[in-house]
């Protein structure tokens, strides 16, 4: 009948849990095996303690420079040994940067915020200030920790996730890295920032593969921004194959 009046009816908790990269996650890759994770961007840590969650066995290792930030990241890693705080940014290469602090903290890049006239996000990226912060690369910063690893990467980085990709260069020729879950933006927000199409081409370059792209913010009807997830091909069509029954065939809902 609903059909017929040109209506579908879909459970709301099917399709949250069908657009929540996280658990798409957990139940494509074997839980047991995920031992290292790093939440590059990690805020106040919401992120990682969810990834926390979801991967028992992992160490889930927080990059994040801003220093208020750091302070409550702080006491989530008092409150679970699988977190580790580490206070950098993550970058093409080390040393210090300038980070620009605008009014929406959660907003602050190494980049500065574009004015041109369809900003998306307004005064919200309006700059308020800045600071010095340390950056680190992955490949020198998992060398230093005696990492052979990362089963998953986790990139928000406002701008600059293919910067850090590119310090992450040694693990990707390797095939130190199973998965990676990325912001991509379509539009720029900020002056100069690599948009999707860069950084999923660079990506490609290593052998990973995009697995599909998930909450998806849309502004004027132009998609703006999403969660990408790659997976590499060592072992993505093998995990593609048993994830089948996972999905809705010709969709990405979860059964």
């Amino acid at each position: 009948l609903l059909r017929s009046l040109g209506y579908h009816l879909e459970s709301t908790k099917l399709i949250e849990c069908s657009d929540e990269p996280f658990s798409i996650l957990m139940k494509i890759l074997e839980k047991s095996s995920i031992k290292s994770i790093v939440d590059g961007g990690a805020s106040i840590g919401d992120t990682s303690k969810k990834l926390s969650k979801l991967f028992p066995h992992a160490e889930v290792y927080s990059f994040e420079p801003y220093p208020p930030f750091i302070d409550i990241l702080k006491k989530n890693a008092l409150k679970n040994t699988r977190i580790h705080l580490e206070p950098f940014a993550l970058d093409a290469i080390e040393g210090k940067r300038i980070l620009t602090i605008n009014e929406s903290e959660g907003t602050n890049s190494f980049f500065s915020a574009e004015t041109i006239g369809n900003q998306p996000y307004g005064d919200l990226m309006k700059k308020k200030g800045e600071i010095k912060v340390r950056s680190k690369t992955l490949d020198k910063w998992a060398t230093d920790k005696k990492l052979d690893s990362i089963d998953i990467i986790k990139l928000d980085l406002q701008g600059n996730e293919l910067a850090a990709l590119r310090g992450a260069i040694q693990l990707l020729e390797n095939n130190k890295v199973k998965a990676i879950l990325s912001e991509v933006s379509f539009i720029s927000q900020y002056k100069n920032q690599p948009l999707a199409p860069e950084l999923i081409n660079m990506l490609n370059d290593y052998d990973f593969d995009l697995f599909n792209i998930y909450q998806i913010n849309y502004h004027h009807g132009q998609i703006l921004q999403a969660d990408a997830l790659f997976l590499h091909r060592s072992f993505a069509e093998s995990t593609v194959q048993t994830s089948k029954s996972l999905f809705l065939p010709h969709s990405k809902l979860i059964r």
